[in-house]
């Protein structure tokens, strides 16, 4: 049975609400997405977000749809505008919805590029603006509109690109004051890799930390993660796992192997640490810098403090959100308040958070502004631990995580406090991210040595201009590059496996590029980044890189007696490290040119491969085309054992061949 709530004596007016959920929002707004720090954001007019660039809207580490990708936090966000209203009861009608007429954009989603300060050394190295108006259209003698100016900011430097910071500047331009004004936002919180958790959803917690400092009149933030499910069938028993660390941490951090013995997908699917927080404001009428803050349920078990109605699904009027919007959350933690029954403000129903922060009140007269300061922001344990899993991550990742935001916290008052300008800079980085369509990308091939008898990659990327002088120090400060190699992920870990002097570099250019190459065992794919570094110390953003793992192959063979297939049997998995790989099998020893034909042992043909690379080695599909093991109609193979037929098309040698079998085992 729902919960009465307290109506106050003086009724609010909704005057907008939007919540944004699925790909349909996405196709109404002129998205943009934030890539240049780790953090990515794609969101639409109002800084509201939107689904579907990239995985999701918020993303950490952000990168294109890529397998084992990234986790992502947020799936839902809103914004409301309430203001008392005199003349008594209002109705129940939805104010501008999805921008419809009621919400008109004057200054169209914009996405502006300042990558390594080129433009502007005051100004982000990325960062949206948008304008947009929203008005009432509840009879009133007066005019209610409000203009909404957003612009959402991020940087590729190391000591800033772990959060994304949004200013919105909110101005009456209505004809009408409005009095005992409040504005906010939402947001629904799920920190973990997509739909990982879907089974058992509501596993993230959070704690109250009162040690970060913000700009408002109460220092602190709820700190969101990812910790233990607890069915909400059975609330008292948290889901047990038999596979280590299952058995001893549960699925705390999303281990990929705590459901299945001999597993290879040992990391942690979603270490990050996640704070949302406003962080400035301008005093409100009672000159306090006052932001309410709320975890809240729509289950309507959940205790009274919390539940909060789904008035679209209930009919029932929006003058029961307005005091759920303007109290505040206990400062304590989910398991804290889950324990403390004379709080009545701990459930298991909080654990999928639907959080809220309001500011107010305000009087706001014609022509008067809000400004508000926002941060989303990550910290993460090491990828190289929490990428190979096991109790040193689920024990650690949490308090490791902390500690990273609290280090990412610090910098960010730095740069706010210096009005958004970095202290130090590195040299610019050597390339942009790829699939961003802005050119100048890390470039990767692969070649092999027949007299060497090697094989590896080739990595190119453009040099530091030798006219690039440090805005700070006025010289040419750069000094070398550094070259890292990643077997797992595009999110790393990243092992540095060359570190280049200018010098060294300068005499690797070929076509304006450095070119430089890396031995390496044919069929593992990898993934390189490059950055440049000063002689300070300072290194660049990680933004050059591949997107998809590339493996060495070794050279053309005419010699079918050595064709081979690996792994063969295939055993539910290609043994690889990279789990966009885990269904990747080859065909090696191969000539240059030549058609692999595939069929059952019934002589049904199953799938047919070109390969015309000149290299000696093809797999039956790839990671980039997401096709590997696939029929001709698109299907999954099944079990079974199946037969090989290579045809080579090498001038010399058409119409040679080799037939041989192996075995799919799942």
């Amino acid at each position: 049975m729902n919960k009465p709530f307290h109506i106050p004596a003086t009724p609010y007016l909704i005057l907008a609400i939007v919540l944004l959920a699925g790909s349909g929002a996405a196709a109404a707004q002129n998205v943009q997405t934030i890539t240049r720090s780790k953090v990515w954001y794609g969101h639409g007019e109002m800084g509201l977000e939107a689904d579907g660039i990239p995985r999701l809207s918020l993303a950490y580490p952000g990168y294109y749809d890529a397998p084992n990708a990234a986790s992502i936090t947020s799936v839902r966000t809103g914004t409301w505008w309430m203001y008392n209203k005199s003349g008594g009861p209002f109705g129940d009608r939805l104010i501008g919805g999805e921008f419809s007429n009621e919400i008109t954009v004057l200054e169209p989603n914009t996405l502006i590029k300042n990558y390594n300060f080129e433009k502007s050394l005051n100004e982000p190295e990325e960062y949206t603006l948008s304008v947009a108006r929203t008005k009432s259209d509840f009879p009133s003698a007066g005019r209610r509109e409000l203009r909404y100016e957003v612009k959402v900011m991020g940087w590729s430097l190391p000591a800033y690109d772990d959060f994304i910071l949004i200013k919105y500047t909110i101005t009456n331009i209505g004809s009408e004051a409005l009095t005992d004004f409040h504005t906010g936002w939402g947001r629904h919180i799920r920190v973990s890799e997509d739909g990982w958790s879907m089974n058992f959803r509501s596993d993230d917690e959070y704690e109250w930390h009162a040690d970060l400092t913000t700009r408002t009149s109460e220092n602190g933030a709820f700190v969101f993660f990812d910790d233990t499910s607890i069915p909400v069938a059975t609330p008292n028993s948290p889901v047990q796992y038999g596979f280590s660390p299952g058995d001893v941490t549960g699925d705390r951090g999303d281990p990929g192997n705590i459901r299945e013995a001999n597993s290879i997908d040992r990391a942690l699917h979603s270490p990050q640490i996640f704070v949302d927080r406003i962080i400035d404001v301008t005093p409100n009428r009672n000159g306090e810098k006052k932001v309410f803050q709320n975890i809240l349920s729509t289950d309507q078990r959940a205790p009274k403090g919390e539940f909060y109605p789904d008035v679209g699904a209930t009919g029932s009027s929006y003058e029961l959100l307005a005091p759920v919007f303007i109290k505040d959350q206990p400062r304590k933690s989910w398991r804290e308040l889950n324990a403390d029954a004379s709080t009545s403000e701990g459930s298991v129903y909080e654990r999928e958070a639907q959080y809220t922060q309001t500011i107010g009140p305000y009087t706001l007269a014609p022509g008067a502004t809000i400004e508000v300061l926002r941060v989303l922001i990550f910290g993460e344990m090491d990828r190289n631990i929490t990428m190979l899993g096991g109790l040193k991550a689920t024990q650690n990742f949490k308090k490791a995580g902390i500690d990273s935001l609290k280090t990412n916290w610090t910098n960010m008052l730095r740069l706010v406090d210096n009005g958004f300008r970095p202290t130090a800079y590195p040299p610019p980085t050597v390339g942009n991210p790829p699939q961003v369509s802005l050119g100048n990308e890390l470039d990767v091939n692969i070649f092999a040595d027949e007299e060497a008898g090697t094989q590896g990659h080739v990595i190119s990327w453009q040099p530091i201009p030798d006219s690039y002088r440090d805005p700070i120090k006025g010289t040419n400060d750069h000094v070398g590059y550094r070259v890292y190699r990643s077997e797992q992920s595009v999110t790393g870990p990243w092992a540095l496996i060359a570190d280049l002097t200018k010098a060294q570099a300068q005499a690797l250019v070929q076509n304006g590029r450095i070119t430089y190459r890396v031995e390496g065992k044919p069929g593992v794919p990898m993934r390189f980044a490059v950055t440049s570094y000063d002689d300070s110390g300072l290194e660049s953003g990680r933004t050059a890189y591949n997107l998809f793992a590339l493996a060495a192959k070794p050279v053309a063979s005419n010699d079918f007696a050595k064709v081979r297939v690996v792994p063969n049997p295939f055993r539910q998995t290609s043994g690889l490290p990279d789990l966009g790989e885990a269904k990747r099998l080859s065909f090696i020893n191969i000539p240059g040119k030549c058609t692999i034909r595939i069929y059952t042992v019934a002589g049904d043909l199953v799938q047919t491969v070109e390969h015309d690379d000149g290299f000696g080695e093809e797999s039956w599909g790839s990671s980039e085309e997401d096709n590997y093991m696939l029929t001709r109609f698109a299907q999954n193979v099944m079990p079974g054992v199946y037969v090989y037929h290579v045809e080579s098309h090498v001038p010399g040698h058409e119409g040679e061949s080799a037939t041989g079998r192996f075995a799919i085992v799942k």
